[in-house]
């Protein structure tokens, strides 16, 4: 166990474990409560080590220069010895025991210059002769003063073993307890409960944390609103309102509300019955609306403008017009017209873009085409009653008794035909799918055959490519043009056949050609060629071509080479 006194000591391996005199040496920190002594070097293993009476080695002290000690010879691990001040009584801050390596292999020492072990040293983190210096002989002499230490003497050496669990840790992952909302950590050693924190900031809420989710909650006190980033309570006027509007939770508790017979109207605050200054037609009318003009009555009040009764549009006077009963906020449809996407239509006019089904019918809506009885409406295209949905194999249809801008679907386990010769059974399964069970060996495809199983003595030969019958869902062979495996025009690495003109056999000359390079005369042999259409038949009627060489005859500078045919020697020419 770790002590009070030595808790925030920390010595670390120095580099070059061994000193000059061969001890090995640890760079500590300052010593708790040892005047003068800013570091101290270790050293154990050397000339001035001895023995106690327990058969423990001694670690000493000899004097060393300003804030450097070197504890080398005059202490003994017992407790008794003299310091570099001549103090008898004075004892190191280090016990003579090793501490086991965990997390550590004597590159990072805690308290004990013998912070090594077995395990260390195999690894080569251990300074040498630390066996010698460091021995036990009881539990007791390994007490490293630590509360998260069990201090064990084993074999002669101690061992210090992390004990984890409620109080003591080295991971978050080792603490226990809590709740979403105060998580178990560990800081510097400890467990402890960090709290989530959910404030936000905000006089007006109630901050909580969900225990099972860890979520946070900010809900609004009764009787608060919150406003433009801003907590008000119940009967805080705006500012900006002229004592208009207020903060009344029960109308809403995130905007400013009417005072009762106030409107509030593009920031304006008036009265009920105060007249739009910008139109004589529109009121304050809280009865009607709080927040927006209402127009009176027999007028219509459209965007800012006032218009009388039975007032056309001025932007589409044929079709819509000032209908009071119908709308004294928006333009109406003329009697006898539709207004379709601000487009005026005739009765009976047709949608352009569905004619066969839809038109304009003002007795049944005046601002969209009505749909033609018993036809569907679906996608943005038109069917007659009964018309299949396509891919449906007859399980979608237009059924405008059931839906007109859907298809309808028969009932699953109807009967259907999916047109596929490899299934049976074929049934509608409810969705507008006709589905069947596959039948064995069946093609539709030469996909389809690509693992098939041919009969014994039929299987495809080299040549040969499996393909699918069309109309008869059968996989069968079927040769494969120009292929070959052998022959003196056959490829036989690519299983075809050689192209024209390839040379099939160097031996069968049939004659030579001749050609000027600048003033060299070049000749080629010809030889029986393949035909390119036969893996084995070779021709004089196609040659094949050999490689251009030199003939030895080259024209005088003075002279041009120049070929005739290629059949015959080229002459030499003056220019």
């Amino acid at each position: 166990m770790r002590s009070a006194r030595t808790l925030g000591l920390w010595l670390v391996f120095a580099v070059g474990c061994a000193s000059g005199n061969g001890a090995t040496v640890f760079t500590l920190p300052d010593v708790v409560n040892e005047p003068g002594a800013d570091t101290a070097s270790v050293g154990f293993g050397d000339s001035g080590a001895g023995s106690d009476s327990t058969g423990v080695t001694d670690v000493g002290i000899s004097d060393v220069p300003v804030d450097t000690v070197d504890l080398s010879d005059s202490v003994s691990t017992d407790g008794a010895g003299t310091d570099a001040s001549g103090d008898a009584t004075a004892t190191p801050d280090v016990p003579a025991t090793i501490t086991s390596c965990f997390g550590h292999c004597g590159l990072v020492l805690e308290t004990n210059p013998c912070h090594c072990g077995p395990t260390c040293k195999a690894d080569g983190n251990c300074c040498s002769d630390y066996e010698v210096s460091c021995k036990c002989q009881s539990d007791a002499a390994c007490d490293d003063g630590n509360p998260c230490t069990d201090d064990t003497c084993a074999s002669g050496y101690c061992k210090q073993f992390p004990i984890f669990g409620k109080t003591c840790c080295n991971t978050d992952a080792q603490c226990s307890g809590g709740d979403a909302c105060n998580v178990a950590k560990c800081l510097e050693g400890t467990c402890s409960l960090q709290a989530t924190n959910c404030n936000d900031g905000l006089a007006c809420t109630n901050d909580v944390c969900d225990p099972n989710t860890g979520a946070c909650s900010n809900k609004l006190v009764a009787g608060q609103c919150f406003i433009d980033g801003a907590c008000h309570k119940a009967g805080d006027y705006d500012p900006n309102s002229a004592g208009c509007a207020s903060c009344d939770p029960l109308q809403s508790s995130t905007g400013w509300s009417p005072k009762p017979g106030m409107c509030i109207i593009d920031g304006g605050c008036y009265k009920s019955g105060d007249v739009n200054p910008m139109s004589s037609c529109a009121v304050c009318d809280t009865t009607k609306s709080t927040t927006a003009w209402t127009g009176k009555s027999g007028t219509c009040f459209i965007d800012g403008q006032c218009y009388n009764a039975k007032a056309s549009n001025p932007q589409n006077s044929a079709c819509e017009l000032c209908d009071p009963a119908a709308s004294s906020k928006a333009w109406s449809p003329v009697a006898g017209k539709c207004n379709i996407g601000g487009v005026c239509y005739d009765s009976g006019a047709v949608d352009p873009s569905a004619p066969d089904c839809r038109s304009c019918d003002p007795t049944k809506n005046k601002s969209d085409f009505t749909l033609k009885a018993g036809s569907c409406f679906i996608g943005g295209s038109c069917y007659t009653a009964g018309a299949v949905q396509a891919g449906s194999n007859s399980c979608g249809a237009c059924d405008a008794t059931k839906a007109t801008t859907a298809w309808t679907f028969k009932p699953a386990g109807s009967a259907c035909d999916d047109g596929s010769l490899c299934t049976t059974g074929e049934k509608c399964d409810g969705t507008g799918l006709c589905k069947g069970s596959p039948i064995a060996n069946c093609c539709m495809a030469d996909a389809d055959c690509a693992n098939y199983k041919f009969k014994a003595g039929e299987e495809p030969g080299p040549c040969d490519k499996v393909v699918c019958l069309k109309g008869a869902g059968i996989c069968d062979k079927q040769a494969i043009a120009l292929c070959c495996v052998s022959g003196v025009c056959c490829d036989v690495g690519a299983k075809s056949v050689m192209p024209i003109n390839t040379v099939c056999n160097n031996s069968m000359k049939v004659g030579v050609q001749y050609q000027c390079n600048g003033q060299a005369v070049e000749q080629r042999p010809l030889y029986y060629g393949c035909t390119g259409a036969s893996p084995s038949k070779c021709s004089s009627d196609t040659p094949g071509y050999g490689d251009w060489s030199p003939t030895g005859k080259v024209c005088d500078p003075s002279q041009n080479c120049v070929l005739v045919s290629p059949d015959v020697t080229p002459n030499c020419v003056n220019k």
